[in-house]
């Protein structure tokens, strides 16, 4: 999926979902961290759940992640491919995670996405590590 992003100063970008790390909110833009780049365009969290694919999910208030760029998940941390980890909030922590294990589990295994998918690897009840 392609995803068309109009940046600040009237710049449009095309990004491939896999491109596409994690969307973090930032006041009243949003940051679409990238592999090795970031964009910022105004926009909100609230309109771009709404309208991106089922890849992404929204883990907190500031963050909506790429399912696919995930390495794992361990306590209330979500570490990313490219090291970046992000923190589910407590309040939120139990329902998310589970949430959260559940779609990767769907995503990740389905029968649509097996060929090009990386491997995912239980660790336990409490994470959950996908092998790039």
């Amino acid at each position: 999926m392609l995803c068309r992003v109009r940046g600040f100063h009237e710049e449009v970008y095309f990004l491939e979902e896999g491109e596409v790390l994690y969307i973090e909110s930032s006041h009243n833009n949003v940051i679409w961290h990238c592999r090795g780049y970031q964009v910022e365009s105004r926009d909100s969290l609230k309109r771009l759940e709404q309208c991106l694919p089922g890849g992404f999910m929204r883990i907190h208030r500031g963050y909506i992640v790429n399912i696919r760029q995930i390495y794992s998940v361990c306590g209330n941390e979500v570490r990313l491919a490219n090291g970046d980890i992000l923190v589910i909030p407590m309040r939120n922590c139990a329902g998310v995670r589970k949430s959260l294990l559940s779609r990767m589990e769907k995503e990740l295994l389905s029968p649509q996405t097996v060929h090009s998918s990386p491997k995912v690897e239980r660790q336990g009840q409490d994470e959950i590590r996908c092998l790039l």
